[in-house]
């Protein structure tokens, strides 16, 4: 069936007002943007949207009022615009009706509606903010047709009683609109580099639009079907639209164009002409204002949390400055105490007597701590063996498992008999044929391209030693619920534990800072937080 539509056509017909709708790619990677602007052209509006990782073409589409309901884990121009600007605009004016969930359960809800899922069980944001705090309450929820009326809900899981998981809508997608690099005109595409979340939208959306850099024949498809990623029953209209990406990058054809991206980052900083007038004169004055004040008059409070394998920047400091040629570490008596106290070595307790207790419940004296812990505590940080994860535990192959993989090419190898290739043979007939090599006298095998193998998973590291975080590094140690620990990424909650620690040596309480500082002003890295 030939689907081979114009791009105004394929729009007119399949995009239509009110519709739950998706777009392909991944913030500027292979983003349909020709589509993009043929929607704003045609008018189509109050679209409830599963945005993905979004970018500029998410953020048009805001900026020009065309969504009634925006569900996304984040929009961003990456490297050009942390935060696309209209979509930030309307969430600080309180214009978007929005919901955040986590990348990977967002992605997860959209591969749950490949599969026709009801709704879909995680384990992941509980115990976060994304759990815990709303974007659309339950009772806007009720007025919006094509919005779940909850966002989660902790159900019970029925294989272990008394554990909890969160449950989660699955989206119920009308359209999904994506760009690849080649379709043929019955629909069936071929998508080059990573496939994001295009296949589940694909399969999941009753109307899907495909836009191509290249239109090929269907014989060109059949000649590798290994390359198909998106069949023609899931597709409803074909547009032949090269740089139908563009500026974003598509893979093996064109990457970012820089400049138009960076063009774009400057003209969405403002709504319209009028309203860049306003902006800049504000700016104006405000850099007036600048100019005119003086430095003894500002206030800097600069502070820093940071976590790596010596511990915290103060031990960090303490023992860059005390590492010998021989390994040897020289560390105070005060570094020792952190240290220790944090790898569960000890801890303060005021009864019976107030004091620094050891694991076996004993009192040890703070003047005996650093002779005590220093050496336990230098081998369980900086460059050491691997305690787990890596090194140790895949060396030499042990805890090795296999896993199955689909040859995409012939591959021929020897046998000293017959019986052996017949054996062979017997594993996978379909894809298997052998043959005497009378020059050896042996016996060659060949798999088939399709043929089903199995390969090791693990294999043998060639490197077991590296920098770690300190062994024993607790994070309930510095205020992090129990419950949390088990249930929130580990890098999650050390950037909690940089951030208190922050906070702490700042000498503020975060009550303080955030009266005076807010939130979105507080920049945030892995392991490190600076105030």
């Amino acid at each position: 069936m030939n689907k081979v539509y114009t791009l105004h056509d394929a729009v007119a017909k399949f995009v239509e007002s009110g519709d739950c709708i998706c777009f392909g790619g991944f913030t500027t990677n292979r983003k349909p943007y020709a589509a993009v602007g043929e929607i704003l052209r045609q008018g189509q509006t109050d679209f409830t949207v599963w945005a993905g990782p979004a970018g500029g073409d998410w953020d048009m589409m805001i900026g020009e009022g065309r969504v009634k309901a925006y569900i996304n884990c984040y929009t961003a121009n990456s490297g050009y615009t942390n935060v696309s600007r209209r979509f930030r605009a309307a969430i600080e004016k309180g214009e978007l009706t929005y919901e955040d969930y986590s990348q990977d359960v967002l992605m997860l809800q959209l591969h749950a509606a490949s599969l026709g899922l009801p709704f879909l069980p995680v384990r992941l944001m509980q115990g976060s903010g994304l759990e815990q705090y709303w974007g659309i309450s339950e009772e806007v929820r009720k007025t919006l047709e094509k919005v779940d009326d909850k966002k989660l809900v902790r159900v019970e899981n029925p294989f272990n009683p008394g554990e909890q998981v969160i449950a989660v809508p699955v989206p119920k997608l009308d359209t999904a609109i994506i760009h690849v690099q080649k379709a043929s005109p019955d629909g069936t595409c071929i998508i080059e580099g990573d496939e994001f979340h295009d296949v589940d939208i694909a399969v999941a959306a009753r109307k899907v639009i495909v836009t191509c850099e290249d239109l090929v024949s269907d014989e060109y498809i059949r000649r590798d079907p290994t390359l198909t990623r998106i069949f023609g029953e899931c597709v409803s209209a074909v547009v032949h639209c090269p740089y139908g990406a563009w500026p974003s990058q598509c893979y093996n054809y064109y990457d970012n164009d820089s400049h138009a991206l960076k063009e774009y980052d400057k003209a969405s900083k403002y709504q319209d002409a009028e309203d860049a007038k306003a902006q800049l004169a504000k700016a104006a004055a405000k850099a007036e204002k600048a100019a005119a004040a003086k430095p003894e008059d500002e206030i800097v409070i600069v502070s820093i949390g940071e976590l790596g394998p010596w511990g915290s920047g103060r031990t960090r400091f303490e023992a860059e400055l005390g590492i010998h040629s021989d390994g040897s570490v020289d560390l105070s008596a005060g570094a020792v105490l952190e240290l220790a106290w944090n790898m569960g070595l000890v801890e303060w307790q005021d009864s019976p007597k107030p004091g620094w207790y050891d694991t076996d419940g004993n009192l040890v004296p703070e003047e005996d701590i650093a002779e005590r812990y220093h050496d336990e505590v230098v081998a369980r940080s900086g460059i050491r063996p691997f305690d787990e994860g890596m090194g140790n535990d895949y060396k030499d192959g042990t805890d090795e498992e296999e896993a199955e993989v689909f040859l995409d090419h012939d591959v021929t190898f020897s046998v000293p008999t017959r019986e052996i290739a017949e054996e062979y043979v017997k594993l996978d007939e379909a894809h298997t044929s052998f043959a005497a090599d009378a020059e050896s006298g042996e016996w060659n095998v060949t798999r088939h391209a399709g043929s089903m193998i199995r390969v090791p998973r693990r294999a043998a590291m060639t490197r077991t030693v590296g920098g770690q975080f300190p062994k024993g590094f607790d994070p309930v140690k510095w205020g992090i619920p129990a419950s949390m620990v088990g249930d929130v990424d580990k890098i999650a909650l050390w950037n909690i534990v940089t951030t208190v620690d922050a906070y702490l040596s700042a000498g503020f309480t975060p009550t303080e800072i955030l009266e005076a500082v807010h939130p979105s002003m507080v920049a945030s890295t892995p392991g490190r937080m600076v105030i």
